[in-house]
């Protein structure tokens, strides 16, 4: 409610100041990709005791240590992927450091107001090209960065906010968190997939 007053403010200050003409004033994307980056500093700002404690624990116990490894693992598998697709190698570091802190924030938001779904507007992406501009970016980088599109465009299939209802749920029904994840997962996965294959006939059958 205050981002959208704050844009009708900013709307009407602009026609009489003159800045309507500029190109995609008031920059509503740009605002919003920084709001959420500011929600997701703010948590990890705020959440620093625990992340700390985990810091400390990998030294003692296994299951961080896993962790992390899984998490580098999987960044420079993400790292030599966007390569491979033709990202410059500077860029997808900050691609991904943007993406996760969106994800944080979206996160946080759906944990606190609880929204049955959620759709946000702005992508790293965007981000990218609005701060260096696009001819700092190399043609492929702009292809890659596209591509990756169909996984954060809108945050709508986001997994993130998903996964921690799902540990939240876990958690209040004090159940086992890695075999109920893994029922869930293969349940989903018989769940889902039919119906997604008929939809699919069902919409090539009527193109045709």
């Amino acid at each position: 409610m205050v981002f959208y007053l704050f844009w009708k403010f900013e709307r009407v200050l602009g026609q009489a100041m003159g800045l309507s003409v500029l190109p995609r004033f008031p920059y509503k994307r740009s605002q919003i990709m920084g709001g959420y980056l500011a929600l997701a500093i703010m948590s990890m700002y705020h959440g620093k005791r625990y992340f700390w404690s985990i810091i400390k624990s990998i030294l003692t116990t296994k299951h961080p240590r896993w962790a992390i490894w899984g998490l580098i693992g999987g960044l420079i598998l993400l790292f030599f992927y966007s390569y491979q697709n033709g990202m410059s190698f500077w860029v997808s570091p900050l691609y991904f450091l943007f993406y996760f802190l969106l994800s944080v924030g979206i996160t946080r938001v759906r944990a606190e107001v609880g929204p049955p779904t959620n759709e946000v507007s702005a992508t790293p992406h965007h981000f990218l090209v609005d701060l260096f501009g696009s001819r700092r970016l190399a043609p492929p980088t702009l292809t890659a960065m596209s591509l990756y599109g169909t996984f954060n465009r809108g945050s709508r299939a986001h997994v993130m906010p998903h996964i921690l209802e799902g540990f939240k749920v876990i958690d209040n029904t004090g159940s086992s968190s890695m075999y109920c994840i893994v029922f869930v997962m293969l349940l989903a996965t018989v769940v889902v997939f039919f119906p997604l294959v008929g939809l699919t006939l069902t919409l090539v059958i009527k193109s045709v």
